[in-house]
């Protein structure tokens, strides 16, 4: 084999520098200058330090440097103590592994952080020396499937803080739109990452353009973050997200001073909903799903004995119950917030999950089946449960809808669309089933949500999962984003011109004379997506919009959601909101009942396109050359393509064009 000469070089390079580039050894990178080598935590400290965020100052070792001091490198021990006595003050020796902070697992809590290390050389190594044999631990292995033998470990000031949090640059927040959503405590941030306490909360909605935090809806819960330490996260989370994208996972704190410090960030591995109610003592659904199995309540000294399929029970989880809650059905704990770290690792592993249970540990009777609803926060045993409404005597399902319209879940081998409606729980199957499957499916739901479902064969499913597919599509969004903020803030003319305009972008669907398959495909999804947007505007969005928004006018009156909704314009107990509510209604109404005769008038979206599709998509196929497996499989793929997301945003800047006319 012939080496290319540069590689040849580059490979001599490396192995000289590791028998003993002494240079290298005794040199340690601040954090503004660190590369690859040093692992991810302190990829995103230079991340964080080139978006001109205050970052607490220190330097980085890598594998290398990490091993030569352990090994009582005498060089390397001294540039470490001459470091030292360089400045003042306590340190954080934290973790930096090359597998942590990733946008598919954050290995969160998994390495040691050792705080408070005092500037003495014996104590500083001690805590390295913790830190980097981290990666042998078990917790480690149960969590990755792998253990790591060489971890980077960052060495930094430590902040004294006054205040510490973590935020998520882009969570789901109640009503469905994307928003920040941040948690914080007094004191360290250990107690709220590793699950101690309940925090203090706030949240916000992005702008329709996603390029700007909308200050003029914040929601707070418990108590309020200062402005100029509030102002100055959201900027930072408008910085990170406008340069670099995604999601992303920021820890912060206040400095005695009262100085805003950026001290970790990561992308975000998983989508966190925001529950509609953040009240101190409410308990949080923190990782959606379902999950069932006797009780097996835990600590630090029991929880290796938790067996498969139990649901674990705990005042907090600590970071070495991770083994056990692979194996457990669902976790639930008294203590802790959206992103502490069980959290985190309960939607990184799939579990479900509720926090904030106060007094689940006595409540819940250990060996006893319990169900966890971790989408809608409810831990239900026997006559026992806990979370959920506290107001309307039921689940209150808006979060649930309005983010997946509806949950879709596998009974008895059967895939069902459960759905809350005003007049009660449907369950739609759209495949034949015996009449013995039919009533373990309702058992099981009536277990599960305190009602007992009305099943109806429908094709629902399969719309829940064409929903999912157009949501892929910006230029459809683009259109969405008016309609959805109109009807938050309830404004009548707001809403009159966001319908005007998905009206005129149906009709710039219109055919025309000379398109290719591929772009036939593509406006019949655009043409099916915006007709599915109004169906889900009206008789989801909207509604429990508005359901969540009467909730405590309702209660104050007594009057129910249906009288609600019969009530005229002119009703005495109304004021402005509740008018403009009713304004808003009657016009989406008015949109529902014209909308289908609109789209076929306009051969935008008809019943026969469904039917007529699998031929455009084989066609399609042909086109770009691909093979043709089955339609949902090949229409799948084909949302992956680039010419897709070319058409996609060709017509994304169509559509711009009417909204701005």
């Amino acid at each position: 084999m012939i080496f290319p000469l540069r590689l040849l070089a580059e490979l001599c390079q490396k192995r000289t520098n590791f028998k003993g580039n002494a240079a290298n050894m005794t040199h340690f990178d601040e954090l503004q200058q660190v590369g690859s080598q040093h692992g991810g935590k302190a990829t995103g400290l230079r991340r964080l330090f080139e978006l001109g965020a205050k970052v607490p100052t220190g330097v980085a070792l890598d594998v290398r440097q990490v091993e030569r001091l352990l090994a009582g490198d005498s060089a390397a021990r001294d540039a470490l103590a001459g470091w030292l006595a360089a400045g003042s003050g306590e340190l954080a020796v934290r973790s930096s592994a090359h597998n942590e902070d990733g946008a598919g697992q954050s290995f969160a809590g998994m390495y040691t952080t050792r705080l408070n290390v005092v500037r003495d050389i014996a104590a500083v190594l001690k805590a390295i020396a913790e830190v980097a044999r981290s990666g042998f631990s078990e917790t480690v292995e149960a969590y990755s499937g792998e253990t790591s033998q060489r971890i980077p470990v960052v060495l930094q000031e430590m902040v004294p803080s006054l205040l510490a949090g973590v935020a998520f640059s882009h969570a789901v927040l109640p009503d469905g739109r994307s928003g920040a959503f941040i948690e914080w405590v007094h004191g360290l941030g250990e107690q709220l990452v590793s699950g101690q306490v309940v925090p203090a909360t706030l949240a916000l909605p992005w702008n329709p353009a996603g390029d700007a935090l909308d200050w003029s809806e914040l929601t707070v819960g418990r108590e309020l973050l200062h402005q100029k330490h509030a102002r100055a996260l959201g900027a930072l989370l408008e910085r990170l997200t406008g340069v670099h994208g995604g999601r992303w996972d920021v820890e912060w704190a206040i400095g005695p001073a009262g100085d805003f410090y950026a001290l970790q960030a990561r992308p975000a591995t998983t989508e966190v909903l925001v529950p509609s109610r953040l009240a101190q003592g409410q308990p949080l659904a923190v990782s959606p799903g379902l999950g069932a199995g006797p009780v097996r309540v835990v600590d630090d000294e029991t929880h290796g004995e938790l067996q498969d399929g139990e649901v674990l029970v705990a005042q907090i989880t600590e970071v070495g119950y991770v083994p056990a809650m692979k194996r457990a059905a669902a976790v639930v704990t008294e203590e802790g917030g959206l992103l502490s770290h069980a959290a985190i690792v309960a939607r990184e592993l799939g579990k479900p999950c509720v926090v904030g249970v106060a007094s689940a540990t006595s409540l819940l009777k250990a060996g006893e089946q319990a169900e966890v609803d971790g989408t809608a926060g409810v831990v239900r045993q026997g006559e026992v449960v806990l979370g959920g409404s506290q107001n309307t005597g039921g689940l209150n399902w808006t979060s649930v809808y309005v983010y997946d319209r509806g949950l879709e879940v596998t009974i008895a081998d059967t895939v069902i669309y459960v759905e809350p409606t005003l007049a009660g729980l449907l369950a739609h199957i759209d495949e034949d089933v015996d009449a013995k499957a039919l009533l373990v499916i309702e058992a099981q739901l009536r277990r599960q949500y305190g009602a007992t479902p009305r099943i109806v064969q429908s094709d629902k499913p399969v719309w829940h999962r064409e929903w999912h597919r157009f949501d892929r599509l910006q230029s459809v969004a683009h259109v969405k984003a008016p309609l959805q903020a109109a009807v938050v803030a309830w404004n009548l003319e707001r809403l009159e011109e966001a319908i005007a305009v998905l009206k005129g972008c149906a009709l710039a669907l219109t055919p025309g004379d000379s398109e290719r398959p591929l772009e036939r495909l593509v406006r019949g999804e655009l043409g099916a997506a915006l007709h599915a947007t109004v169906a889900w505007l009206v008789e989801g969005f909207a509604l429990w919009q508005a359901y969540r928004d009467t909730e405590t006018w309702r209660l104050r009156h007594e009057i129910s959601f249906e009288q609600f909704l019969l009530l005229p314009e002119g009703e005495p107990r109304f004021d402005a909101r509740q008018r403009a509510m009713v304004q808003c209604l009657q016009a989406l109404s008015g949109l529902r009942n014209d909308a289908y005769p609109f789209f076929e008038s306009h051969q935008v979206f008809d019943g026969n396109y469904f039917g007529a599709r699998e031929a455009l998509i084989r066609a399609a196929c042909e086109q770009l050359d691909i093979p043709f497996t089955d339609e949902t499989t090949s229409l799948e793929r084909l949302y992956g393509m680039v010419e897709v997301e070319e058409l996609d945003r060709s017509w994304f800047q169509r559509f711009a064009v009417v909204m701005t006319a």
